[in-house]
């Protein structure tokens, strides 16, 4: 995944209750220009559900991934 990638995504887009887990780059930022729906590992995945469990529980507003 490129940089300006990582930077668009939102929590949306992740669907880490999959099988496999998956997180979708939309088209605007992919490099081939289309939706591109990407496979995570189960581990990655979980470890993201907890992340987004944290960020939602302190930030309301927690879309995006934050530098903080």
């Amino acid at each position: 995944m490129r940089a300006n990638e990582l930077r668009t995504l939102t929590w949306g887009l992740f669907d880490l209750h999959a099988d496999p887990p998956t997180v979708t780059v939309r088209a605007a930022y992919s490099k081939h220009r289309r939706d591109d729906v990407l496979p995570l590992k189960r581990d990655t995945a979980q470890m993201l559900a907890r992340w987004a469990t944290i960020a939602t529980a302190t930030d309301a507003d927690a879309t995006r991934f934050s530098r903080r």
